[in-house]
């Protein structure tokens, strides 16, 4: 058996099929160019774009509206800096005797800023009890002003339909008082305000707080920040708010009244610090006379005593008597202890009557034989420079 299993080639054998015509299949539209590999697809950007078109215009559209809504319905905070420069004191860090660490150095730039003694004075200018609720309301605020004691409350003002006749309310809606539009609003109250009937309008209600002066200073003290590096010069101080305008004049109002004072506690230190130093000179002068006149009389009671000297010889040292040389020496120390005694019963009645007396205790040469009592008078010195100090600053309440 031979190994091709076909059959034998026939011609005759296979026959074309003629019983029916080839259907005929329809071409496929012709592909888009490819485009270079790499390139950008600008067709398949622009036809994702008119596919999904609604879509991008529906959220182009809801965003706006949400912008526009927020805009409406959220009150924007603005924020006012300032930059206060404060010159470093010169001489370095020594301190003369009694002399305090220093009233002013570092962060108590800080705290004085937000003293009562700034913020208080800063809050009557400004007009800081008077919180309107409505920043569009400032203009209507523009002559308002208040006579203490008022009653801190939060008010409403309104206006008929007319235009002719106000009524002012607390927010519990108890009335206060009424009137014609033009007359003076809430005088019973200490409000001095008399708004025209242009600037009240028609038909409206305004709404206003009032608090205590105290109660506004400390409210102004929670939105100020500071910022001031340990050594640094430079205080930065930052305000924000829903009023630009009233911002700006407070920050000024701070800063100017910052300065002010300031420079009035440099003032009172400088002028108690000289009247230390005078009072010291005082008693530094008035025991040179009495040591001067000591010595003149010790002098004229000895000048006719003998000296006991010895000849001395050129090239040889000086010699004296022991005893007279010791006699002598005890004399003068007992004068001066005596002196120093005198001097420390006149320093102990003045400080029975509270003044200041540890600068002067250590003018006196007996203070000064123990380092333990020159160490404690020097910090009694600086207890007393600092608690004068701070009586500037702070009251006895």
């Amino acid at each position: 058996m031979a190994g091709n299993l076909l059959p034998p080639s026939d011609s005759s054998a296979v026959e074309p099929y003629t019983g029916q015509t080839a259907v005929s299949v329809p071409q496929a539209p012709p592909l888009p160019p490819m485009e270079a590999e790499g390139g950008v697809q600008l067709g398949r950007y622009i036809a994702a774009i008119r596919r999904y078109r609604w879509l991008i215009l529906a959220v182009v559209v809801v965003g706006t509206g949400i912008g526009l809504l927020a805009t409406r319905f959220i009150d924007p905070v603005y924020t006012v800096n300032s930059t206060i420069y404060i010159r470093a004191p010169e001489g370095g860090g020594e301190r003369q005797l009694g002399e305090s660490k220093g009233l002013i150095e570092g962060q108590n730039w800080v705290q004085l800023l937000t003293t009562a003694q700034v913020l208080d004075s800063v809050v009557v200018q400004e007009k800081l009890f008077l919180q309107p609720e409505n920043v569009g309301d400032s203009l209507l605020f523009k002559g308002f002003d208040a006579r203490w004691p008022w009653r801190p409350a939060s008010y409403i003002l309104e206006v008929d339909e007319a235009g002719k006749r106000f009524t002012l309310r607390t927010s519990q809606g108890r009335t206060l008082d009424q009137g014609a539009v033009g007359d003076s609003i809430g005088a019973r109250l200490g409000m001095l305000w008399k708004p025209s009937a242009a600037i009240l309008g028609k038909d409206r209600e305004i709404r206003f707080n009032l608090v205590t002066p105290r109660d506004a200073g400390m409210a102004l003290q929670k939105d100020i920040v500071t910022n001031m590096m340990q050594e640094g010069n430079f205080l930065l101080v930052t305000l924000s708010g829903a009023d630009p305008a009233r911002l700006t004049r407070t920050l000024n109002r701070i800063g100017d009244r910052f300065v002010n004072y300031a420079g009035e506690l440099k003032r009172r230190r400088t002028t108690a610090t000289a009247i230390t130093l005078e009072e010291k000179l005082q008693s530094v002068g008035e025991s040179l006379k009495v040591a001067d006149s000591r010595l003149a009389s010790f002098q004229t009671r000895t000048i006719t005593q003998p000296t006991q000297a010895t000849a001395v010889a050129p090239g040889i040292g000086l010699t004296q008597n022991t005893v007279m040389t010791d006699y002598f020496m005890k004399r003068a120390e007992l004068e001066r202890i005596k002196q120093d005694r005198a001097r420390l019963g006149s320093v102990l009645e003045r400080a029975r009557s509270g003044q200041p007396v540890g600068a002067e205790l250590q003018t006196i040469q007996s203070t000064g034989v123990s380092a333990d009592l020159n160490n404690s008078l020097k910090a009694l010195a600086e207890y007393e420079a600092e608690l004068q100090n701070l009586s500037f600053r702070f009251t006895e309440k």
